[in-house]
């Protein structure tokens, strides 16, 4: 049984004391906006990886617990009329869950059950809400994704991911060199995120990106003004992705969300 594991490593925590740490030493000052979308996105990733590899259970592939995601449970019931597997409501860290998904032929057409010869795509269809936090950083979010996997039929090697998806970040607090506080919304797009299927122990989306474009107002700002980020995660098949937030550089641990900026 292949068991996936979402651990960071002692060392890599020490490096990243903080939520976003300059890695860089003393430098030229980076705008604390662009620094705060980089700590959420980081993230998110990290969350979008563990939803990415939960829903490979769907195929018949053990998952074991995934961060804060939990196991793949197939108590998921199918519904003729959407041909739709829709499953029950799941809380799990102070964070709930609901999901749906569904099988398709060649044709398009929905499939009452996966079929490894015969299912050309699925759908997933997920919902996550609740409060995080940790190291310097902490907010209430509601984040929800619609990605679709292709490259199923046959003795595939490779999963290819596309979709969207939305979050909403209130109370999303800051405080490593001060307090700020904001409400954060977001529209994700996901672009031929590639897995290899089915997933060994240290295996990560191998390319393919996904970007962000992030709306921020920050709390006790009288012009209430939003500003905008575009944040943009590329993977490269190992847990360390390249995030680029406006003309910043970023290294995102997969394991664990956190952030660090390069030099």
């Amino acid at each position: 049984m292949r068991h996936i594991r979402l651990i960071a490593t002692t060392a890599l925590a020490v490096l990243t004391a903080s939520a976003c740490q300059d890695s860089s030493g003393p430098s030229e000052a980076i705008d604390p906006l662009t620094r705060d979308v980089a700590v959420v996105a980081g993230d998110a990733a990290f969350e979008d990886v563990g939803v990415i590899y939960t829903q490979i259970g769907a195929f018949g592939i053990p998952t074991g617990d995934i961060g804060r995601i939990g196991g793949w449970r197939n108590d998921c019931a199918f519904d003729a009329p959407s041909g739709r597997f829709v499953c029950p409501t799941l809380t799990r860290e102070n964070m709930t869950m609901s999901r749906s998904y569904a099988f398709m032929d060649g044709n398009g057409q929905a499939q009452s059950a996966y079929d490894g010869t015969t299912t050309a795509s699925a759908n997933f269809r997920s919902t996550m809400s609740g409060a995080i936090g940790r190291d310097n950083w902490s907010a209430t979010i509601s984040r929800e994704r619609d990605m679709t996997v292709s490259g199923l039929e046959g003795a595939e090697t490779q999963h290819t991911i596309n979709g969207v998806g939305s979050n909403t970040e209130s109370r999303s607090r800051h405080t490593d060199d001060g307090v700020r506080t904001y409400t954060m919304t977001s529209v994700a797009t996901f672009t031929n995120v590639v897995i290899p299927f089915p997933r060994s122990r240290g295996a990560w989306p191998l390319s393919g990106t996904i970007t962000r474009e992030v709306s921020a107002t920050r709390d006790g700002d009288q012009a209430s003004q939003s500003r905008q980020r575009t944040a943009t995660l590329t993977f490269n098949g190992t847990r360390f992705a390249t995030l680029v937030v406006g003309d910043r550089t970023f290294t995102v641990d997969l394991a664990s969300g956190r952030t660090v900026r390069r030099r």
